[in-house]
């Protein structure tokens, strides 16, 4: 499972999860919640309540527009900070 693996992480991470995704359900995602929150502000956590498996792609299903513009803004922000840039 990838909660195990967290403490692996030396740099910072976005992971957004969708609140309405029935093939990785919330519950099942908890244990890896739980992880990521542990590395404090080096990871950026985003529960998306009308997220679905695969939210961030167009043309599916499961696509959210506004939970897809936020995980970029915020996954952006993460590249720009690591790289003492800016992201416009």
């Amino acid at each position: 499972s990838p909660h195990q693996f967290v403490k692996r992480i030396r740099g910072e991470i976005y992971a957004g999860f969708g609140g309405a995704d029935v093939l990785a359900p919330l519950p099942e995602q908890q244990p890896l919640i739980d992880e990521l929150s542990k590395l404090g502000s080096r990871a950026v956590i985003e529960v998306l309540p009308r997220g679905g498996h695969g939210f961030l792609y167009p043309g599916t299903p499961a696509y959210d527009p506004d939970g897809a513009a936020s995980a970029w803004e915020k996954t952006l922000g993460i590249f720009a900070h690591a790289l003492g840039t800016t992201v416009s």
